[in-house]
Protein backbone atom coordinates (compact mmCIF):
# COMPACT_ATOMS: atom_id res chain seq x y z
CA UNK A 1 0.00 0.00 0.00
CA UNK A 2 2.96 2.46 0.95
CA UNK A 3 4.27 1.78 -2.64
CA UNK A 4 1.70 2.43 -4.26
CA UNK A 5 0.50 5.70 -2.52
CA UNK A 6 4.26 7.00 -3.21
CA UNK A 7 3.69 8.29 0.49
CA UNK A 8 7.29 9.94 1.52
CA UNK A 9 9.34 8.71 4.81
CA UNK A 10 7.46 11.05 7.09
CA UNK A 11 4.34 10.37 5.92
CA UNK A 12 4.70 6.40 6.39
CA UNK A 13 6.14 6.52 9.86
CA UNK A 14 3.05 8.81 10.94
CA UNK A 15 0.46 6.30 9.42
CA UNK A 16 2.69 2.90 10.79
CA UNK A 17 2.97 5.13 14.30
CA UNK A 18 -0.74 6.23 14.61
CA UNK A 19 -2.19 2.47 13.42
CA UNK A 20 0.26 0.87 15.94
CA UNK A 21 -1.01 3.28 18.95
CA UNK A 22 -4.70 2.83 17.83
CA UNK A 23 -5.62 0.16 20.27
CA UNK A 24 -3.85 0.65 23.01
CA UNK A 25 -5.15 4.41 23.20
CA UNK A 26 -8.34 2.69 22.90
CA UNK A 27 -8.01 0.08 25.55
CA UNK A 28 -6.74 2.95 27.69
CA UNK A 29 -9.89 5.07 27.15
CA UNK A 30 -12.03 1.99 28.01
CA UNK A 31 -10.20 1.33 31.52
CA UNK A 32 -10.34 4.66 32.48
CA UNK A 33 -14.60 5.16 31.34
CA UNK A 34 -15.24 1.57 32.46
CA UNK A 35 -15.79 2.89 36.16
CA UNK A 36 -18.26 5.51 35.07
CA UNK A 37 -19.74 3.85 32.15
CA UNK A 38 -23.65 3.50 32.40
CA UNK A 39 -24.99 0.93 29.27
CA UNK A 40 -28.55 2.04 29.66
CA UNK A 41 -28.26 6.14 29.82
CA UNK A 42 -29.13 8.20 26.69
CA UNK A 43 -25.33 9.29 26.13
CA UNK A 44 -24.14 5.54 25.97
CA UNK A 45 -26.79 3.96 23.56
CA UNK A 46 -26.05 6.91 21.62
CA UNK A 47 -22.69 6.38 21.40
CA UNK A 48 -23.43 2.93 21.26
CA UNK A 49 -25.55 3.22 17.91
CA UNK A 50 -23.17 5.63 16.29
CA UNK A 51 -20.48 3.52 16.19
CA UNK A 52 -22.20 0.63 15.46
CA UNK A 53 -23.61 2.20 12.50
CA UNK A 54 -20.25 3.64 11.19
CA UNK A 55 -18.81 0.14 11.70
CA UNK A 56 -21.15 -1.53 9.64
CA UNK A 57 -21.40 1.30 6.85
CA UNK A 58 -17.27 0.71 7.07
CA UNK A 59 -17.74 -3.08 6.30
CA UNK A 60 -20.67 -2.65 3.63
CA UNK A 61 -18.31 -0.28 2.00
CA UNK A 62 -14.84 -2.28 2.36
CA UNK A 63 -16.91 -5.70 1.15
CA UNK A 64 -18.74 -4.23 -1.56
CA UNK A 65 -15.55 -1.99 -3.18
CA UNK A 66 -12.72 -3.16 -2.12
CA UNK A 67 -13.45 -7.17 -1.88
CA UNK A 68 -16.54 -8.26 -4.19
CA UNK A 69 -15.83 -5.42 -7.21
CA UNK A 70 -12.12 -6.59 -7.45
CA UNK A 71 -13.40 -10.27 -7.98
CA UNK A 72 -16.48 -9.54 -10.18
CA UNK A 73 -14.17 -7.05 -12.14
CA UNK A 74 -11.59 -9.53 -12.70
CA UNK A 75 -11.03 -11.11 -16.34
CA UNK A 76 -11.30 -14.70 -14.99
CA UNK A 77 -14.90 -13.85 -13.82
CA UNK A 78 -15.73 -12.05 -17.70
CA UNK A 79 -14.75 -15.00 -19.43
CA UNK A 80 -16.68 -17.62 -18.37
CA UNK A 81 -20.38 -17.39 -17.82
CA UNK A 82 -20.27 -20.46 -15.83
CA UNK A 83 -18.50 -18.88 -12.99
CA UNK A 84 -20.50 -15.43 -13.46
CA UNK A 85 -23.25 -17.80 -12.78
CA UNK A 86 -22.55 -18.99 -10.06
CA UNK A 87 -20.77 -16.22 -8.52
CA UNK A 88 -23.81 -14.13 -8.88
CA UNK A 89 -26.10 -16.79 -7.44
CA UNK A 90 -23.51 -17.17 -4.51
CA UNK A 91 -23.65 -13.63 -3.86
CA UNK A 92 -27.35 -13.51 -3.96
CA UNK A 93 -27.29 -16.13 -1.49
CA UNK A 94 -25.51 -14.29 0.85
CA UNK A 95 -27.45 -11.42 0.95
CA UNK A 96 -30.49 -13.66 1.55
CA UNK A 97 -29.12 -15.28 4.64
CA UNK A 98 -28.23 -11.89 5.65
CA UNK A 99 -32.01 -10.59 5.55
CA UNK A 100 -33.29 -13.42 7.02
CA UNK A 101 -31.17 -12.90 9.91
CA UNK A 102 -31.23 -9.31 10.16
CA UNK A 103 -35.37 -9.04 9.08
CA UNK A 104 -36.49 -12.27 10.43
CA UNK A 105 -34.39 -13.53 13.24
CA UNK A 106 -33.41 -16.63 11.61
CA UNK A 107 -31.02 -17.79 13.68
CA UNK A 108 -28.19 -19.15 10.80
CA UNK A 109 -26.06 -21.38 13.63
CA UNK A 110 -28.47 -23.27 14.33
CA UNK A 111 -30.51 -23.68 11.35
CA UNK A 112 -28.64 -24.54 7.86
CA UNK A 113 -30.51 -22.20 5.44
CA UNK A 114 -30.12 -23.19 1.59
CA UNK A 115 -27.22 -21.13 0.73
CA UNK A 116 -25.32 -22.36 3.09
CA UNK A 117 -26.00 -26.77 1.56
CA UNK A 118 -25.68 -24.90 -2.03
CA UNK A 119 -22.52 -23.00 -1.57
CA UNK A 120 -20.77 -26.62 0.34
CA UNK A 121 -22.10 -28.92 -2.87
CA UNK A 122 -20.91 -25.83 -4.96
CA UNK A 123 -17.51 -25.52 -3.10
CA UNK A 124 -16.55 -29.56 -3.09
CA UNK A 125 -17.85 -29.64 -7.28
CA UNK A 126 -15.86 -26.52 -8.50
CA UNK A 127 -12.27 -27.82 -9.38
CA UNK A 128 -14.58 -30.10 -11.91
CA UNK A 129 -17.09 -26.85 -13.03
CA UNK A 130 -14.56 -23.98 -12.45
CA UNK A 131 -10.82 -24.93 -13.96
CA UNK A 132 -8.15 -22.57 -13.30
Amino acid sequence: MFLQGGFKTLGKFLMAFFFSITTPLGIAIGIGIASSYKENSPTALLVEGIFDSTSAGILIYMSLVDLIATDFLSKRLQTNFKLQLYSYSALFCAVQDLWLYLAIGLDLDSTPSPSIIFINISFFSSSKVFPH
